[in-house]
């Protein structure tokens, strides 16, 4: 979704100069300098007052996440479910192999974890409880994902 963005913005362009041109994108490190510097802490304790106050809901949109790799399991699987280091395994298996790893965590619970983890370290963790994340999915994933949450204690 990122990268269509990215593309759509990159080429938008082509209507005001008759060329295309990379979209700008804004760095995170730079971000306290494009703010004009004072102002970033001012936007930063405003979001952290609306986390806390629970004021945002973040939307994850599931539904066109799959992976087609037909080494893995023959047939399109979807990246909520799937394990990072299983499927780093078919394309670096030497490399895993190396490497200390969370096994069984699938992606979409690890999105979440982070996710948590991002509020919980810019407003507390009072806006973990009250952040609400609503999850767009399709038909075929709703019964997987919601035994996952369910499972994982992600819920209410």
């Amino acid at each position: 979704m990122l990268m269509s963005m990215f593309t759509k913005r990159g080429n938008a362009r082509w209507t005001e100069t008759q060329q295309f041109e990379p979209a700008h994108a804004y760095s995170i490190a730079g971000y306290a300098a494009a703010a004009g510097g004072g102002q970033a802490p001012v936007y930063r304790k405003a979001a952290a007052e609306n986390l806390r106050a629970g004021a945002y809901a973040i939307q994850v949109m599931l539904g066109d996440n799959y992976l087609q790799m037909e080494t893995v399991s023959g047939h399109a699987t979807s990246l909520w479910s799937a394990d990072p280091w299983e499927l780093l395994k078919v394309v670096f298996p030497a490399k895993v192999a190396s490497l200390e790893r969370v096994q069984g965590v699938p992606m979409g619970p690890r999105l979440l974890i982070s996710l948590a983890n991002a509020a919980e370290m810019l407003a507390g963790a009072e806006a973990v409880k009250k952040m609400c994340v609503v999850l767009h999915c399709n038909e075929e994933q709703v019964d997987i994902i919601a035994a996952d949450l369910r499972s994982r204690n992600f819920c209410g």
